[in-house]
């Protein structure tokens, strides 16, 4: 993999150049290309509240400048509307909703500690903990079926961060977990099927890791679960993170690239492993004590380098595979809707 000449890594995106993939009415052009500069410079901060939402959906590229304009108002009073059907629930009512009150619970007690030693989430009484608690709970009224579970508010945290808007990030929040939500619902097994198709490409990528793995009915590669349910945020410091997912998000080789980036780094720590035998719990302290101490550029060109090196050699069945999984489904915010205020009247 060290071998293989791979294109060397331009600055990250700047704002003049995401206007020069606008056409005259406002319209996202050049898509490939644009994807492919953000997969290899990431993007820069001041351009990231403009292009997040594009890579998200939140953001149609059909639509022109003032069509945008139109939409975003449209979503603002759709978010409010969701909003006010859980600031009507009375106290008398919440009384009764065991539901709602564990929901309520659950976000308080994640929120409280979410990013806290970050500068923008430090300290009591942080009025961006209150707009976490705000979007986490209308998500909750938007998606009934998922509601909200542990580590999206890891998920969530980094988009509030960049857009500093309270409607836009929850519309972005949408797009993602359009994505991802098949990684909290239980009936889906979506991480424990991303991580038996890692684990059948590391018998092709890493023979010897993969035995050792087996040997210590290690696998499952649970010790792997965080790295795919909060997209690698504990392995990497914040700007990095926020790098590699909008990198991730980018989608220029494929859809399932954080797949690689699992292998690259189980690849990255085979050495060890294998040297002090290691067994699973060993494994699992490991790879602990390793968050933050791992290069992201090196790692992201070992991911790749592994993809376009192996994946075409994986067989047809295991290529299916992995295009069939649903973490390769769009990130996309559905059509517009115009929801009832009351809580109630608004169900179906």
């Amino acid at each position: 993999a060290r071998s293989l000449s791979l294109p060397a890594r331009p600055p990250p995106l700047s704002v003049d150049e995401w206007h020069a993939c606008l056409d005259g009415s406002g319209r996202v052009v050049r898509e490939q290309w644009l994807r492919e500069r953000i997969f290899y410079g990431g993007v820069s901060s001041r351009a990231r509240p403009l292009v997040w939402p594009y890579l998200l959906g939140s953001h149609d590229p059909t639509e022109t400048t003032a069509q945008r304009k139109q939409t975003r108002s449209l979503r603002r009073a759709e978010f409010a509307a969701y909003r006010q059907q859980w600031q009507s629930i009375t106290p008398a009512q919440e009384k009764r909703f065991k539901w709602y009150r564990t929901l309520k619970e659950n976000i308080r007690k994640d929120v409280l500690r979410t990013d806290r030693t970050h500068p923008f989430f430090e300290g009591d009484l942080n009025p961006h903990l209150q707009q976490l608690d705000v979007i986490l709970r209308t998500y909750a009224f938007f998606h009934f079926d998922l509601g909200y579970e542990q580590g999206m508010n890891d998920l969530l945290s980094p988009l509030l961060y960049v857009l500093r808007d309270e409607v836009e990030t929850f519309w972005c929040f949408v797009g993602l977990m359009e994505n991802l939500q098949f990684n909290f619902l239980a009936e889906c097994d979506g991480i424990p099927k991303q991580l038996a198709a890692v684990a059948k490409c590391l018998q092709v990528f890493h023979p010897p890791l993969h035995q050792h793995l087996v040997t210590n009915k290690a696998d499952s590669l649970i010790f792997c679960f965080r790295w795919i349910l909060v997209i690698f945020k504990r392995e990497f410091s914040y700007p990095e993170t926020l790098q590699l997912w909008e990198i991730l998000w980018s989608r220029h080789l494929c859809p399932f690239f954080h797949l690689f980036v699992v292998i690259a780094l189980l690849v990255h720590f085979a050495d060890p492993i294998l040297a002090q035998r290691m067994k699973l719990e060993d494994i699992m302290q490991f790879v602990n004590d390793q968050a933050c101490h791992i290069q992201l550029i090196p790692l992201l060109q070992s991911a790749e380098a592994i993809y376009r090196q192996a994946y075409p050699h994986l067989s047809k069945s295991m290529r299916a595979e992995l295009s069939q999984l649903k973490c390769t489904a769009p990130f996309s915010v559905p059509p517009l809707n115009k929801p009832s205020t009351d809580f109630v009247s608004g169900q179906k």
